[in-house]
């Protein structure tokens, strides 16, 4: 597999990826006070999705320019901005390997997770740095409705049971970042401004694994994952009593700003 497709997530894509709102537009209103948008006009976004990240930013101003791989994702986004009016947004079905857009093209870009599910990342990284005349931003957005010990549980049974999770991409921001700095970019990191607890349901978290909304669920056969399935739900209940028990997670939305170190 060359690239992650979401076109099977994307039914539940946006109800499991949430954040706290109030703590994403105060990550919002920093990116526009650090970088505004009537001098970093042109906001490119490869991995557009459904637009949960780059409509807010196109309220406040930015022109958007994004690309993705998936149609049904970006059917979702379609409709979004079918209900907005007076934004400037231009998205494309493409690669993140072979960006349509011209050199230097753009004047800041954002990216969320999108290393993590694209073979060729460096590839990818240098197609970005390629059009993209500014800075970049790596924008992380905390759990959503993801239990981290039930996904790190949920691997190791499919290993158990004759099938390996093998990552697409990268394994951490990380590699991106060091890759980056190898090229001359430098990197600042913003975290610990917007953070919240949220409390999930076990049950739920289950069930949304269940219906493979999350990439990594989406890979072992269906016998596998049946078997998987029904093995988190009884571990669930040994220990807790109950599959309903609620959780407590630690989420923050933070982001990493790469720019190229100064001559």
């Amino acid at each position: 597999m060359e690239s992650l497709n979401y076109d099977k997530m994307s039914k539940y894509y946006d109800e499991t990826r949430i954040f706290n709102q109030n703590c994403f537009n105060k990550a919002i209103d920093y990116i526009v006070k650090r970088f505004p948008p009537n001098i970093y006009k042109k906001l490119f976004e490869p991995g557009i999705g459904t637009g949960r990240i780059s409509i807010p930013l196109a309220l406040r101003g930015y022109n958007i320019y994004g690309i993705d791989i998936s149609t049904e994702m970006l059917k979702i986004l379609q409709k979004r901005l079918d209900q907005i009016k007076n934004i400037n947004f231009v998205y494309k079905k493409a690669d993140a390997t072979k960006i349509p857009y011209n050199t230097n093209e753009f004047n800041l870009a954002i990216i969320v997770y999108l290393f993590y599910f694209i073979k060729e990342w460096k590839k990818a990284v240098n197609e970005i740095i390629r059009v993209v005349d500014g800075p970049i931003i790596l924008m992380h957005t905390g759990y959503g409705e993801e239990v981290p010990f039930l996904n790190e549980r949920y691997k190791q049974l499919s290993e158990k049971f004759g099938f390996s999770i093998k990552n697409i991409g990268v394994k951490s921001t990380k590699e991106v970042v060091t890759y980056l700095e190898n090229l001359g970019y430098q990197t600042e990191w913003i975290k610990d401004k917007w953070k919240w607890k949220s409390h999930i349901q076990l049950n739920e978290a289950i069930d949304y694994l269940e219906k493979r909304a999350y990439s990594f669920s989406t890979f072992p056969p269906e016998d596998i994952h049946v078997k998987v399935i029904r093995n988190l739900r009884n571990e669930i209940k040994a220990k807790y009593g109950k599959i309903e028990e609620s959780i407590e997670v630690t989420n923050q939305v933070y982001f990493g700003i790469v720019q190229k170190k100064p001559s």
